[in-house]
């Protein structure tokens, strides 16, 4: 899906958010970073969490860290989507897609 990219301000955000999630990339240090949807507001901003979600997850916030910056809530996201966190660990991309893609290929031919 493709939804209007309308940059948000946390500061007039109240404390709890509920965002949809897109694509989560790998953090050079620690964790994960993205961009999340919020419909109520027609908003998108950009999200931090310790742990990766597949696309299209509820996302909960537990806090702002930057204007556009929201922190994740990992144990009421896990809550919200009924996700068991050891599916996620073992669903986790270990590494960029076109390498996993290209080292099928070569085991099929």
């Amino acid at each position: 899906m493709k939804y209007p990219i309308r940059r948000g301000s946390t500061i007039a955000c109240g404390d709890r958010r509920y965002l949809e999630c897109s694509k989560l990339s790998k953090s050079k240090r620690h964790g994960w970073t993205g961009v999340g949807y919020d419909f109520a507001r027609n908003e998108s901003f950009r999200v931090w969490t310790s742990q990766w979600y597949p696309i299209g997850t509820i996302l909960v916030t537990e806090c702002a860290i930057d204007v556009d910056l929201f922190c994740i809530d990992t144990e009421r996201t896990l809550d919200a989507n009924a996700f068991p966190l050891d599916w996620l660990e073992a669903n986790e991309p270990k590494g960029p897609e076109i390498q996993l893609e290209l080292s099928l290929w070569k085991e099929t031919t």
